[in-house]
Formats: structure tokens, C-alpha cells, sequence
């Protein structure tokens, strides 16, 4: 090949990459923008938002393109990402020399563990592992125990998991008279008084509860936010999506797509009246569960405010704890109020349920003897 051609084609390649990156980058512009937009008003941010850390990723890798053909087009994908790299920590932290999951023996530290136990079926959702959980949440001994889709049946009725749990003495759970998927607590601690937030779909709502810790009272907040309604068949097509395009695959992109459209929109009535209720009590608050949302997002700005991410205080690593999308949605929260320590958090990848559980350890900054 001539030195002329060679030159035409990479001149051809980067008028290419010039437009991918400036797609790139308006791409990343509106996953900035997610956060703030309320999906109700404008539902389209909402999709960005949940592609971060795709586009992020994408726009790294044409930045450094841009720096080994030194060109000024560097600049622009560069300042891109320089603008987004708040939100990293969000997704990702740095190891540091202290392992994120060692366990803390600090005096008068409140132990954690939120767990979207998917009616305790396994991760395929095909076999139950009720005395698996059960036996994983007994070794790790938490005080406070936050359960998303517990959904008792004949095969392991409440009375039985009850028992399995007779350590922890105090119980709240949501939508009381009526089936779904219920968010239920668990405490050592005694329980002086609960609630609940009702939402229009049974199949999701909020439990909390004010416990008495010591002389202090901690409220804890546990969410069960709308689902996505992308179904195991979604899901399955998704991860095995091999970047073919015909009517078929068009027609599940649109399914899935007006799925999630549907959720986002849900999800941010359903986060501007949780963060009412936070707010409302000026007490330590621990809130925790499944919001069904990425951080970039504004269900996650909405409630979390000015409170501090359990991840983001003390996490190591890739923070997903969706296992299924390329392990890349952190959708589960402990988030906490300025008043409260994080000590430790803990995200293990068990075999159970298509989430993770979050363990955090915690300490009450006004001392809970």
C-alpha cells in the first residue's frame, strides 16, 4: 500500500472516530444530566443514565485514541471525562490496604445485611434455597435484617422462617393485607414503633421502623421500589445478545425498552415520596433495599439528598449487585444519615438470588451505649 493511500485511509478512519466520539460524548453528556431530570418529565435521560459506565468506558478509550493520534479531539472527549469523574467512586473504588469486607469488633457498632432474597429462590429462580439464606444470614449474625420479595408459601411459611430467625426478636413488614412483593425487617434491637408507604402496584412498597439502640432511636428505611417488568426471557436475551438486528430482536428492544420506560417513570413518584418520609424525623436513618435504579439516576439522587453511600464510604472494587446485564448495575443501597459511621461494607457474590446482599457495619456518631 502507498504512503498516499495509507494516508487517505487514516484520514478517512479519523473523520470516523471524530464522529463516534462527539456521539460519545453527547452520550455522556445526558448520563450527566440523568440525575437531575425527573423521568416524568423527560424519560429519555433516564435510558443514559443507565448506560454510565458503557459510554464512560467508551469515551476513555476514544480519549486515548485522540492522544496517541495527537489530535485536539483529546480535549474534548478528555474534558468529558474529566467533568464525570465525581461519579466514579459511585461505581467503582480503589482497593485500599484494609479489606473492604473485614469485620469490625468497634464497641456498640450495628451490623447491617439488606438482601433482595427473590422469594429465596436460587439465581436461575428454578429451585428454592430457603435454609441456604437462612444459614448464610445466621453466620453473619447482622443486628438489623432488610429483606426485599419475601414471599412466605407453603414451602417455607413465616412461621418457619420465624423460627430459623429467633434471634432477632422484633419484626415490621409492608403491605400487611395484601399479597406482593413484601419488604420486611428484622431486629435485635426493639422496635417502639413502624410504618409503611403504599404504593399503587402491591407488588412493591417501603417498611420502616424506629428502633432503640442503646439511649439513641435509629430509623430504618427498607425499599422495595417499582420493578423493571424485564422478565427472565429479557434478561436471557440480553445476555446472550450477539449484535444481530432482524423484526424479532427489534420487537424485544422495543418490549424492553417501553418496559424500563415504564419503571423509570414509576420509580421517581415512588422516590419523591420516600424522601418525604426520610426527611420527615430528625433521627439517625439507616435506608437500605432494592431501588431498582443505577446510581446515576434520579430515584438514587432523589433519596439519598445529602446522605452519605455506604459503597462509596467504604466499598472496594466494581460495585454491581445485579448479577445479571454483564455485572454492571449497583441497584441495591445502604445509604445513611451525617450522623451515622461507616465502618464496613460487604457485598459477597453468593449463589442465591439474582442479587447480592450488602452487609455494612456502622457506627452512631452520638455514641449508642
Amino acid at each position: 500500500m502507498s504512503r498516499r493511500n495509507a494516508g487517505f485511509i487514516m484520514r478517512l478512519i479519523d473523520m470516523i472516530m471524530v464522529v463516534v466520539s462527539l456521539a460519545a460524548v453527547a452520550a455522556l453528556a445526558a448520563a450527566y444530566t440523568a440525575p437531575a431530570v425527573n423521568p416524568d418529565k423527560v424519560w429519555y435521560f433516564a435510558f443514559f443514565g443507565l448506560f454510565f459506565p458503557f459510554f464512560y468506558f467508551a469515551d476513555l478509550v476514544l480519549t486515548l485514541y485522540w492522544a496517541c493520534r495527537w489530535s485536539r479531539m483529546f480535549f474534548v472527549t478528555g474534558i468529558m471525562l474529566f467533568i464525570g469523574v465525581g461519579n466514579i467512586s459511585s461505581f467503582y473504588k480503589f482497593p485500599v490496604s484494609k479489606k473492604y469486607h473485614e469485620q469490625h469488633s468497634e464497641k456498640n457498632s450495628i451490623k447491617l445485611l439488606t438482601f433482595n432474597i427473590a422469594g429465596f429462590w436460587d439465581e436461575n429462580r428454578e429451585n428454592l434455597v430457603t435454609d441456604e439464606i437462612l444459614g448464610f444470614i445466621k453466620e453473619q449474625n447482622p443486628d438489623i435484617i432488610c429483606f426485599q420479595e419475601f414471599i412466605p408459601s407453603k414451602r417455607f411459611p413465616k412461621d418457619y422462617v420465624d423460627t430459623q430467625l429467633e434471634d432477632w426478636d422484633y419484626f415490621a413488614m409492608n403491605l400487611k393485607d395484601a399479597g406482593g412483593f413484601k419488604a420486611v425487617i428484622y431486629s435485635k434491637f426493639p422496635i417502639i414503633s413502624d410504618g409503611e408507604i403504599m404504593f399503587a402496584n402491591k407488588n412493591n412498597g417501603v417498611v420502616y421502623a424506629d428502633m432503640l439502640v442503646g439511649t439513641d432511636t435509629l430509623r430504618v428505611i427498607n425499599n422495595h421500589l417499582q420493578t423493571t417488568h424485564v422478565d427472565k426471557d429479557n434478561v436471557k436475551f440480553l445476555d446472550e445478545y450477539n449484535f444481530t438486528f432482524d423484526e424479532e430482536t427489534k420487537d424485544t428492544f422495543m418490549q424492553i425498552t417501553e418496559r424500563l420506560k415504564r419503571g423509570f417513570i414509576i420509580r421517581a413518584g415512588q422516590a419523591d415520596t420516600v424522601s418525604t418520609v426520610i426527611r420527615s424525623r430528625d433521627l439517625p436513618t439507616i435506608v437500605c433495599g432494592d431501588f431498582n435504579d443505577t446510581p446515576m439516576s434520579y430515584v438514587y439522587k432523589t433519596i439519598k439528598g445529602d446522605y452519605k453511600d455506604a459503597f462509596v464510604e467504604k466499598g472496594s472494587g466494581y460495585g454491581f449487585t445485579f448479577k445479571h446485564l454483564y455485572r454492571v448495575l449497583r441497584i441495591d443501597y445502604v445509604l445513611h444519615s451525617q450522623d451515622i459511621q461507616t465502618l464496613s461494607y460487604f457485598s459477597p457474590d453468593v449463589e442465591w438470588s439474582d442479587h447480592n446482599p450488602v452487609i455494612v457495619e456502622f457506627h452512631l456518631t452520638n455514641g449508642a451505649d
